[in-house]
Parts: C-alpha cells; sequence; structure tokens
C-alpha cells in the first residue's frame, strides 16, 4: 500500500509576502475595530459613572431633608406634651369664677 503523501506546493518569496501582508492588514483591522469598541465601553463607564454620581448627590440630598424632617417631628411630638402641662397648671374657668367671688368678698370685708 501506498501512502498518499501530499504534493508539496512552492511558493515563492513575493506571494509569500503578498499573502503575509493582506493577513497583517487583516489582523490591523480587527485589532482597530477591538480598539474603537473598548473605547465605546469606556465611555459607557464613564457615563455610568457620572450617572452614579448625580444619584450619589440626589440621595445626599434626600437624607439631608429626612433629617431635617425627623427634627419637625420630634419638635411636634414635643409640643403637644407642653401644651398638656400647661393645660394642666391652669386653672379651669368655674375654678376662676368661685375664686373670683371669693376675692370680691374678702375686698368687701377689708374696706368695710
Amino acid at each position: 500500500m501506498k501512502k498518499n503523501v501530499g504534493t508539496k506546493r512552492t511558493i515563492n518569496l513575493d506571494e509569500f509576502k503578498r499573502h503575509t501582508g493582506v493577513l497583517i492588514d487583516h489582523m490591523d483591522d480587527r485589532f482597530k475595530a477591538v480598539d474603537e469598541q473598548f473605547k465605546m465601553v469606556g465611555e459607557q463607564f464613564k457615563m455610568v459613572d457620572k450617572q452614579f454620581k448625580t444619584v450619589d448627590e440626589q440621595f445626599k440630598t434626600v437624607g439631608a431633608q429626612f433629617d431635617a424632617q425627623n427634627e419637625v417631628i420630634a419638635q411636634m411630638m414635643v409640643d403637644p406634651q407642653e401644651i398638656k402641662s400647661g393645660l394642666k397648671k391652669k386653672v379651669d374657668y368655674d375654678d376662676f369664677a368661685k375664686l373670683e367671688k371669693r376675692v370680691v368678698r374678702i375686698e368687701a370685708r377689708l374696706h368695710a
């Protein structure tokens, strides 16, 4: 049995250079395309980073507003307590009328 041995093909040097040059040009184009895609991805990352910074600033603003509202709510909770304690110290109208009558009687006795 004979082995089928491929025939050797001879390529001259100029043809080899031409084929190699075409391959190099093709690969250069591919590398340029990949480079452009990486640049686009980098720009997209910059845009996303900028958006995150904007959102972060908005969260800080909302946090400050939330803190301010908490202070207002805390003050609103204290105010009714102060009013309640103030009302307990005040005299009822009926008690005031009784005291006024007593003072008038006492003054009448003193001046008589």
